[in-house]
C-alpha cells in the first residue's frame, strides 16, 4: 500500500508540473544561455522576440506583442501553441525583434526526436543578418517527406546583433537575447499525384480535359505563369486549330504537385474530292463514283442506296431520279471531310417507225424509217 500511495503521489506531481511549469518538466532539451536577462535596467537590455506567426499550415502560430518572457534562461516553451504541415510541404515564418536593439534570428525543429537540434536538417530558418530593430524577417520552413507522423519542438532563438549558429550556448558581444519553443504537428501528405491524359481533336474543335487528385485543382497556359485559366478537375478549352498544351497543378494546403503538362494534339483539316464517270446517265445505267483525298480514310457514300458498295472510294452506281450523291472520309482520329457530286437522269427517247408499205408480197421489200433518237439498232437484222 505504501509503494502504491508513493508512486500516486509522484505521478500527480508529475501532472501538476506539466500542466503548470511545462519548461521544467521538459528539460531534457538544452537551457539556452544568456549572460543578461531579455529586458533588465542595468545594464540596459531589451533583447527578445516581440512577434512571431506562421502562415500556410493546416493550423497556425499567432504569438504577437509579447515583450521579454522573464523566465530562467530567457526561455519560453508555448506548448499549446502548434503549427500542423503535411509530410513535404511547407509554412511560412514571421519574426520581430522589440523596438530598442538589433536581433538576429534562427529556427530549429528536432524532426527525429532525439531531445536535441544538432542533427543535419534541424536547423531550418537563419535571419540574412541582425537588422536593425525593430526589422521584420520571413521565411519558409520545408517538412521533410521523410519526417514521422507527431508531434516535434521547434526553437526560435533571436541574438542581440547576432544571427545565431547554435540553439544553446553563449552567442553575440554581449550573450544577451531570448528564446521561444513551439509545437510542429506532423501530418500524413494525402495529397495525391495528377491523373491526366492527353487529348487528339479534330481542327475547329474544343475539348474537355478532366485531372484527378486528392488536392485542389488549377490549370494554366504555362509551366510558370502564375494566372490561372480553370479553376477545378475539367477544364474546357477554346475552338483549336493547332496543338497546345495546357498545364495542371493539384494543391493541399501549402503542398503542391508539379505542374503536369497536357497536349491537346490537333489534327489538320483535310479535303476530298467526288466525281462520276458519267454526269448524265439513263435510267438505271450503272456508272461509277470516285472519292480521293486523305490517307488511310474510312468512306460513306450517300444516298447508300443508289451503289453497290457504300464503304468503298471507288463504286458503281445506278439512279433512276437526277441524284446528288455525298461522301464522307473519316480518318483514325475520327476527323473527317465531306464531297458531293451530282449526276442528273437522261430523259427516255421517244421513238416513232414508219413503213412505206403496210403490206406487200413475199420476197418484197419495203424501207423502215425511225425517228426520235440519236444512234439506232434495229431487231431482228
Amino acid at each position: 500500500m505504501g509503494s502504491k500511495f508513493i508512486f500516486n503521489k509522484l505521478l500527480m506531481a508529475f501532472i501538476l508540473a506539466w500542466v503548470f511549469c511545462p519548461n521544467a518538466v521538459l528539460a531534457q532539451y538544452c537551457a539556452p544561455q544568456y549572460t543578461y536577462g531579455c529586458q533588465i535596467s542595468s545594464p540596459v537590455t531589451a533583447d527578445f522576440i516581440e512577434n512571431f506567426s506562421t502562415t500556410n499550415g493546416v493550423t497556425n502560430i499567432t504569438n504577437n506583442n509579447t515583450g521579454c518572457n522573464m523566465q530562467p534562461n530567457n526561455f519560453i516553451y508555448n506548448a499549446g501553441m502548434t503549427v500542423s504541415v503535411a509530410q513535404g510541404c511547407s509554412f511560412g515564418v514571421s519574426m520581430r525583434s522589440g523596438n530598442q536593439f538589433a536581433q538576429g534570428f534562427a529556427i530549429w525543429i528536432d524532426w527525429n526526436l532525439d531531445l536535441d537540434y544538432n542533427d543535419a536538417g534541424e536547423l531550418v530558418y537563419s535571419s540574412p543578418s541582425p537588422g536593425a530593430a525593430p526589422t521584420q524577417f520571413a521565411g519558409t520552413i520545408q517538412v521533410p517527406a521523410s519526417a514521422s507522423i507527431g508531434l516535434k519542438r521547434m526553437r526560435v532563438r533571436c541574438c542581440f546583433a547576432t544571427v545565431p549558429t547554435n540553439p544553446c550556448s553563449l552567442q553575440g558581444a554581449f550573450q544577451v537575447g531570448e528564446v521561444e519553443e513551439y509545437n510542429v504537428d506532423v501530418l500524413p501528405n494525402t495529397l495525391s499525384a495528377i491523373t491526366v491524359s492527353n487529348q487528339t481533336i479534330c481542327a475547329g474543335n474544343s475539348t474537355t480535359i478532366t485531372a484527378t487528385s486528392t488536392g485542389t485543382i488549377k490549370w494554366y497556359l504555362n509551366a510558370t505563369s502564375n494566372a490561372v485559366i480553370c479553376n477545378g478537375a475539367s477544364f474546357t478549352t477554346p475552338v483549336l486549330n493547332s496543338t497546345t498544351t495546357y498545364y495542371v497543378q493539384a494543391t493541399l494546403g501549402s503542398c503542391s504537385t508539379p505542374r503536369v503538362p497536357v497536349i491537346v494534339t490537333v489534327v489538320p483539316q483535310f479535303t476530298i474530292t467526288a466525281s462520276s464517270s458519267q454526269t448524265a446517265v439513263c435510267p438505271g445505267s450503272p456508272f461509277t463514283l470516285s472519292s480521293s483525298g486523305g490517307s488511310g480514310l474510312t468512306y460513306a457514300w450517300q444516298p447508300a442506296t443508289a451503289v453497290s458498295n457504300a464503304t468503298l472510294n471507288s463504286t458503281s452506281a445506278t439512279i433512276s431520279t437526277n441524284t446528288n450523291f455525298t461522301v464522307t472520309g473519316t480518318d483514325v482520329n475520327g476527323c473527317s471531310a465531306t464531297a458531293s457530286v451530282s449526276v442528273s437522269v437522261l430523259a427516255a427517247a421517244s421513238l416513232s417507225i414508219s413503213s412505206t408499205s403496210s403490206e406487200f408480197c413475199e420476197g418484197g421489200t419495203t424501207n423502215l424509217t425511225a425517228s426520235g433518237g440519236s444512234n439506232y439498232s434495229w431487231s431482228p437484222s
